[in-house]
């Protein structure tokens, strides 16, 4: 066992090289690399079953550390009738519950061969899932091989006549969450199994991402006696019990997907539901829907209107527009309520017909309703999608192991070195070990085909979705672009009116500068005669006075229009040349 000695080599170490130097050397370097996150020698625990002398005819033991291991494999005897052991982890992110010593020292005792280092490499710590994708199988057996080439160590009760099998296989499990939300987590389960073929001897390891399948092995080896063979029962009870361990391991990644399809199938007919249920009633012309109207409507508002009006229908109705218009900007993710009852229509004081009242609420109603699908529920469908490709692939995978698994059986059983003996004995365990895994790979397919359903089903609803999102989108621009445009016809009006009011003002302004000079009527040009007797006498008009008023006042009057005039004129011309450039 010099291998033993150089356990920190493996799988360097091992005596027999079915690969090349180089192979094991990249292998050894990856494994050397990748310790620190796939193993955890803080919680180097190593269970495994023996049988043994007493009532249970088993026994279990818990090995911390690589020293209790060493101990324990290193006694003076032969190895047991049957040992299997567990290397667990947390969960299927988490790293195995043991150190690297321990593994190495393991794996370099029972021979374990350097091809079932990449199934180990799916477990260990990481951040987000990996190599879902992956699974591996793998076997060899030395039935036909000389006697020359195979390694025999009957120190250890090994004959070298031996089959191994390995694989990797993954399934959902249902696990809860901090908030008890129900999740389905896939995790890998990776099988190392040698049967000897001369001493009926068998070892198993068997690492999992919890500990569901230690006490499912423990549960059935304490409840079924022929799981638990001895040397006087034979070889071919032997063989069988290793084909029901097979069995215990093969239907784990089968048990779990109905359930887990189901509420799958829950969760997204729960959000797609809504989206083909939806009532989406907006007209064909928007520039004829009442919304434009009740924009129009409280646009044309002034002081007077909103203190004499205050419940009338355009500012009522504008008040529910706006609502069911933010709310589509207010989206609260999954939680959404229910969307609100259509309005009740405006009473008959608001002058409005009643049809076209109801097709405000309508309008109204669509868009509150639109406003009820957020960008959260299609990246919710966005993760069930990958889910359930990652699911799809899975199934693919492990269906394609258990074809695996049959077809070696069932050539094992057909080669010369199978005994005749072993043949007869073991044709009905055989038979139904094939039927069972027939069975189990039949329900794969089965679920494979659900899901793949269920995935073009998905793809559906997500084009349904993101259809309503992106017709959301454009009814909300409408109502703004209308909004917009609105309140330029609104600006334009205002301009106009200011327009006129200016005009108003130079009219005003010419009437003023007209009869400004007629102030200096009262600088004495007519005079009253207050002591006259009769109506002739009693105005007294200075000529003088007068020419020489109408020669200073005319002109300046004459001129002053005339200044006017050229400043209106160049003031006008300017505002035209400013409009034809800004339509230009």
């Amino acid at each position: 066992m010099s291998c033993c000695s150089r356990w920190p080599e493996y799988p360097c170490n091992l005596q027999w090289l079915s690969r090349s130097k180089h192979s094991l050397e990249s292998l050894y370097q990856q494994l050397s690399q990748s310790k620190g996150t796939l193993f955890d020698p803080s919680q180097d625990q190593i269970c495994l079953i023996e049988p043994s002398d007493g009532i249970k005819r088993h026994c279990e033991e818990v090995l911390n550390g690589p020293l209790e291991l060493q101990r324990h494999l290193f006694q003076n005897r032969k190895d047991p009738y049957y040992s299997i052991i567990f290397i667990n982890s947390d969960d299927s992110r988490s790293p195995l519950n043991c150190s690297h010593h321990s593994f190495s020292l393991l794996a370099s005792f029972y021979l374990i061969p350097e091809t079932f280092l990449p199934l180990v490499s799916a477990f260990g710590f990481t951040t987000e899932p990996k190599d879902y994708h992956m699974t591996g199988f793998e076997c060899s057996d030395t039935l036909d091989v000389p006697r020359s080439s195979i390694i025999e160590i009957p120190r250890l009760g090994r004959s070298g006549r031996e089959h191994v099998v390995q694989y990797l296989l993954r399934s959902v499990e249902k696990s809860t969450g901090p908030m008890n939300a129900v999740t389905w987590n896939i995790r890998q389960m990776a099988v190392h199994h040698r049967f000897d073929f001369v001493t009926g001897s068998t070892f198993w390891l068997s690492m999992k991402s919890n500990g569901l399948m230690q006490e499912r092995i423990k549960q059935a080896i304490s409840e079924d006696s022929a799981l638990r063979p001895t040397a006087a029962d034979g070889l071919p009870r032997s063989f069988s019990a290793t084909l029901q361990i097979h069995l215990i391991h093969l239907d784990w990644c089968a048990e779990s997907w109905q359930e887990c399809i189901t509420d799958f199938e829950k969760m997204i007919r729960k959000v797609l539901t809504k989206a083909k249920a939806a009532t989406l009633n907006q007209p064909t012309d928007f520039h004829k829907s009442p919304f434009r109207k009740a924009l129009r409507r409280t646009t044309n508002f002034t002081a007077s209107d909103v203190n004499t009006k205050k419940t009338g229908f355009s500012l009522k109705y504008w008040r529910g527009f706006q609502g069911g218009l933010m709310s589509c900007f207010h989206l609260g993710g999954r939680n959404r309520q229910a969307p609100p009852p259509i309005l009740p229509v405006a009473s008959e004081k608001d002058m409005v017909p009643a049809n076209q009242d109801d097709d405000f609420s309508k309008q109204l109603y669509s868009l509150t309703v639109l406003g009820t699908f957020s960008i959260e529920e299609v990246q919710h469908l966005h993760h069930l999608g990958e889910q359930l490709e990652s699911f799809r692939v899975v199934l693919q995978l492990n269906r394609q192991i258990l074809r695996d698994i049959t077809e070696h059986y069932h050539d094992l059983a057909s080669r010369s070195g199978f005994t005749a003996k072993m043949i007869k004995s073991c044709k009905g365990d055989l038979a139904s070990f094939t039927r069972r895994v027939g069975r189990i790979r039949k329900n794969l397919e089965i679920q494979l085909t659900q899901i793949e359903s269920m995935m073009a089903w998905l793809k559906e609803g997500k084009s349904l979705f993101e259809g309503i999102l992106q017709y959301r989108s454009v009814q909300v621009s409408h109502v703004f672009t209308e909004s917009s445009h609105i309140q330029s016809e609104k600006m334009e009006r205002i301009a106009h009116k200011t327009e006129q009011e200016t005009i108003s003002m130079h009219v005003v302004t010419c009437v003023t500068l007209a009869f400004l000079p007629g102030t200096f009527l009262a600088s004495g040009l007519v005079k009253i005669n207050e002591s006259s007797d009769g109506i002739g006498g009693s105005v007294v008009f200075h000529a003088g006075a007068f020419k020489l008023f109408s020669l200073i006042c005319f002109p300046l009057m004459l001129i002053t229009f005339a200044l006017w005039f050229i400043m209106f004129k160049v003031l006008a011309r300017r505002a035209h040349k400013r409009e034809t450039e800004e339509s230009v």
